[in-house]
């Protein structure tokens, strides 16, 4: 075999130990890979049916890409989703989607269990709504009342 056959061999061979899972967005907080069905934490995005629900699925489709984001499990949701801090080169999805106006603090459980990114998740929220992006271009967001109501 020349070097040029064991060269393409070794390329072939590293593809395919680093090609990632499928990932399929199933909405705006929520994506689920091979093995699993992931529900972002922290956040609540509309529901698919919702207004500006099509458009959070689809952020967030484009902030994954086509990389198999990086998980940290935080909880286990009462459907058994795993609830997790992910990531996707470095940049975490939660508070991305809450920083382009698509979801918002899910203040609840940032208290609860991860209260060292409560005041992070908060002045994102609030700098998005400020420039009236994605669902804060208009008013109806009635999930956003029972999530961080009690600011």
């Amino acid at each position: 075999m020349g070097v040029r056959a064991v060269a393409m061999l070794a390329l072939f061979c590293l593809a395919a130990a680093t090609a990632i899972a499928e990932v399929r967005v199933i909405d705006g907080d929520t994506f689920e890979t091979d093995s699993e069905r992931v529900r972002l934490f922290g956040i609540d995005a509309p529901e698919s049916d919702q207004p500006g629900g099509a458009q959070a699925t689809a952020a967030l489709r484009g902030f994954i890409g086509k990389v198999d984001p990086r998980c940290t499990e935080v909880d286990r949701d009462r459907y058994g989703r795993m609830v997790a801090l992910c990531s996707v080169g470095g940049v975490d999805l939660s508070l991305a989607m809450v920083r382009a106006g698509y979801a918002v603090a899910w203040c609840y459980y940032l208290r609860k269990r991860r209260p060292d990114l409560l005041s992070r998740f908060r002045a994102a929220e609030s700098a998005a709504r400020q420039a009236k992006l994605g669902i804060w271009q208009s008013n109806f967001a009635p999930w956003r009342d029972w999530r961080c109501s009690s600011r």
